[in-house]
C-alpha cells in the first residue's frame, strides 16, 4: 500500500509508471480527499482514473477516502452562470459543473454513512461498551452518551466510540483517586 498525500497529486502518473511492470498488487491510497477553490489538480486525478497516458493496469487499484459526496467545491455563484446575463459569468457553466462533480463517479463505488437515529445510536454505544467489559449503568451510559452528542458530535459510530473511550478514561481516573 502506498500513501500519495494530496499535494502529490499531479506525480500519479510517475508513480504509476514505476509501479505498473512490476509483480507485485498496490493499493494507492488518498486520505480525506476534496478539492478547494481554485484548485486544479483534481483533473491529475480524473485522468489516471480514465486511464490518461499511463494506461490502466490490472496490479494497481485507487482508493479515496473523503467526508464529501462531491469532492470539488462548488458554490452558488457558480450556478448563477447558468441563467446569468452577466458578461463574466462562463457561457458553459454547466460543463465545469459536471466536470467538477464528475470525479467522485470515477472511483465506481461510494460508502455513505448515514447518521443512526437516537435508538441506534445508543445500541451502539451500549456494544463498544459490552465489547470493553465497561461496567456502567445503563440508564447512566445513554444520558451520558446523548449529552456527549450535543456538546461534541452529531450521532455516529466515530461519536460513539469517542464517547466510550471518554467515559471509560473519566471513570479511571474517578476510580484511581
Amino acid at each position: 500500500m502506498l500513501e500519495v498525500p494530496k499535494a502529490s497529486l499531479a506525480d500519479f502518473p510517475l508513480i504509476i509508471r514505476h509501479l505498473k511492470d512490476r509483480t507485485q498488487k498496490f493499493i494507492i491510497f488518498v486520505d480525506d480527499l476534496v478539492f478547494g477553490d481554485n484548485e486544479e489538480n483534481y483533473t491529475s486525478l480524473k485522468a489516471v482514473l480514465e486511464g490518461g497516458i499511463e494506461s490502466k493496469t490490472s496490479n494497481i487499484l485507487i482508493y479515496a477516502t473523503s467526508n464529501r459526496r462531491h469532492l470539488v467545491k462548488e458554490y452558488f455563484s457558480e450556478r448563477a452562470g447558468l441563467q446569468s446575463g452577466n458578461h463574466n459569468e462562463e457561457v458553459h457553466a454547466g460543463d465545469s459543473m459536471q466536470e467538477k462533480l464528475s470525479l467522485a463517479d470515477r472511483f465506481g463505488i461510494s460508502v455513505v454513512f448515514s447518521s443512526p437515529d437516537q435508538k441506534r445510536f445508543l445500541k451502539i454505544v451500549a456494544g463498544i461498551a459490552v465489547s470493553r467489559n465497561l461496567k456502567i449503568d445503563k440508564e447512566r451510559l445513554e444520558k451520558e452518551a446523548l449529552q456527549w452528542t450535543l456538546s461534541y458530535n452529531e450521532r455516529s459510530a466515530r461519536t460513539a466510540r469517542q464517547f466510550v473511550d471518554w467515559i471509560e478514561g473519566n471513570d479511571a481516573i474517578k476510580d484511581s483517586q
